[in-house]
């Protein structure tokens, strides 16, 4: 965990005062949800106007605690079946009541947001079903799909673990030391 935590100190000083994130009343509120929405929007402006290597480096550093975390994840629960591990650690993580709570509400608010609209209510329950209610299992394929280049490595011990995150720490160095220079 020292190397993830190296890594964020690391990204949160690229990232600077760059603020994603989140407004727990957006979930409630269509009107708050907006206003949360426009300041993403003007953030990642802000973050396209930085220079091309300054948000490399931030979206490598992102990637890199995500592959950590997800493969130290993925090896302790299911062993090393590479993205089928990927795919049901992502799985669990929706199925928690906590992530399913917070998807409900943005689902309520978003259908909320639909109803002020001047779309029928079928029309609007087909996009409730067809778009909005999938997004979990998009997502999940999403991140699959992503990783799966990534594919975890045959780990049967600690000592296994320990060596190929060492190998991944000298990469990153190197590549650090690279930019930088």
């Amino acid at each position: 965990m020292d190397r993830i935590n190296e890594l964020a100190q690391k990204l949160l000083s690229l990232m600077g005062d760059l603020d994603f994130s989140g407004d727990e009343r957006a979930l409630d509120s269509p009107e708050i949800a907006l206003e949360v929405g426009a300041r993403y929007n003007r953030e990642y402006e802000r973050f396209e106007a930085m220079e091309q290597e300054r948000k490399e480096r931030i979206l490598n550093l992102m990637s890199e605690i995500f592959a950590i975390m997800v493969q130290i994840l993925a090896i302790r629960q299911y062993g090393n079946d590479g993205s089928t591990a990927i795919r049901q650690v992502l799985t669990d993580i929706a199925g928690q009541a906590e992530v399913k709570d917070r998807f409900n509400r943005r689902r309520n608010t978003a259908k909320r947001a639909l109803e002020t609209t001047d779309l029928s209510a079928e029309q609007i329950n087909l996009i409730m079903a067809g778009v909005i209610d999938e997004i979990p299992s998009l997502l999940i394929d999403r991140f699959t799909q992503l990783y799966t280049p990534y594919q975890l490595l045959p780990l049967n011990n600690t000592q296994s673990i320990a060596s190929v995150l060492t190998d991944m720490l000298k990469e990153t160095e190197r590549a650090d030391d690279r930019t930088d220079n």
